[in-house]
């Protein structure tokens, strides 16, 4: 039982670890998850403002580019240059696309497909439309400190953005434009603010923690199978090695034949009965019980009856005595009952209704009914007794004396 306990002890420390270790998993990779989405919108957003100096730095290079002019791209009125504006023979004209003009056309068109919003932006702006908003002003105050690149989540029209900001240094080919508002070749001109949407990021992360979730699930189901599984084994030796030991220990304290206690345990049992005594006077007494004329029964019946005979006395007596008394077999046909807590009277009275309640017991066989009888010998343990054995020979010679009086009774040997 105790061992039982104990494994169910070890298997709920077990679960409640492996619960606790799966679940600490769980809760790191969903913060995890969670810290990740901010930096992938980051990510992103570095990569759009690469993009667009990249374009920029092309556009700059090469002078300014010409385009159509339409009403997609109509005419700059802040680019202050000579032909900003020339015809195209046979027709039409061709307007001049500065870097500016092309880096907000192009953050158009990545409107439109991606969501992602971007704005040049300045403290001293030309154009109106480049004026800063509270965020963007705060955040060009900090470039213009020194910061090389600044984010944030922000709510811009009911929705979440990661906003983020990285300065514009004038080039040389900037100066064309800029240079009469006091601007010097490497001066910080303003910023490109680059907002990504969240909702599509925040969306594919919540498949990521749907997945994570199950995923843990799925673990924690094989660990606490896994667990089930060890517990159910172990249990299954346990109980096997449980009842290997009462197998031996049946084998080694109780007659094979009967299931009374042998004579080796039914000893010791006794001896600890009179060690008893022989410390705090608790009386006791023993029977010694033999059938008459078990012989005959073997010759006449046959051993299987005579066996049969003994189990059925066994069962019988061991019905009627206390949970307290110790009853074994002494050899043969002879039986050895201590009575814990009784006197001569007690046990002379015992033994006689023992006695009686055999005489009744009527063995069915082939060969017709009979009935047996048994003589008992009483002994009760005495001051003078030096150990268990003087008890016993005493209760031997008031068998003797039962036997040489007629068989079929009690006798006590005081």
């Amino acid at each position: 039982m105790q061992s039982k306990i104990k494994l169910g002890i070890f298997f709920w420390v077990l679960l409640s670890a492996w619960t606790a270790a799966v679940g600490g998993s769980l809760f790191w990779h969903l913060h995890q998850t969670s810290a990740l989405l901010v930096d992938a919108a980051r990510i992103q957003a570095r990569t759009a403002f690469e993009k667009d100096v990249l374009y920029r730095r092309w556009n700059t290079q090469r002078g300014g580019v010409y385009a159509r002019l339409s009403e997609r791209t109509p005419a700059n009125p802040y680019l202050k240059v000579p032909h900003r504006d020339i015809p195209i023979p046979g027709g039409g004209m061709l307007t001049m696309v500065n870097p500016a003009y092309m880096t907000r056309q192009a953050h158009e068109l990545g409107t439109l497909s991606t969501g992602v919003l971007g704005h040049i932006t300045s403290l001293r702006p030309l154009r109106p439309e480049n004026r800063p908003d509270q965020w963007e002003a705060r955040t060009l105050g900090r470039i213009e400190g020194g910061a090389k690149e600044v984010s944030g989540t922000v709510e811009l029209g009911g929705q979440q953005y990661l906003r983020l900001m990285k300065p514009l240094f004038v080039e040389q080919g900037c100066l064309a434009c800029h240079a009469k508002q006091g601007y010097k070749l490497g001066d910080v001109r303003g910023g490109i603010c680059i907002s990504v949407p969240m909702a599509p990021l925040r969306s594919r992360a919540q498949e990521s923690r749907l997945l994570l979730v199950l995923t843990h699930l799925a673990l924690w189901l094989l660990g606490a199978g896994g667990l089930v599984f060890l517990v159910h084994t172990l249990n299954s030796r346990l109980n096997e090695r449980h009842r290997t030991a009462l197998t031996l220990y049946r084998l080694a304290t109780t007659d094979p034949l009967t299931g009374a206690y042998n004579r080796g345990n039914l000893m010791d049992r006794g001896a600890e009965e009179f060690a008893r005594y022989k410390r705090y006077q608790i009386p006791f007494s023993a029977l010694m019980i033999d059938i008459d004329h078990f012989k005959k029964v073997n010759d006449t019946y046959g051993h299987h009856v005579g066996d049969e005979v003994l189990k059925r006395m066994v069962a019988r007596i061991s019905a009627n005595l206390r949970q307290t008394d110790i009853f074994g077999r002494y050899g043969g046909e002879e039986f050895v009952a201590f009575l814990t807590h009784t006197e001569s009277a007690g046990a002379l009275n015992a033994a006689e209704q023992l006695r009686v309640m055999l005489s009744e017991l009527t063995m069915e066989t082939e060969k017709g009914s009979f009935n047996f009888t048994v003589s008992i010998g009483v002994s009760q343990v005495k001051s003078e007794d030096q150990t268990l054995e003087d008890v016993i020979k005493r209760a031997d010679e008031a068998l003797y004396m039962a036997k040489e009086g007629g068989r079929n009774r009690v006798v006590s040997d005081g």
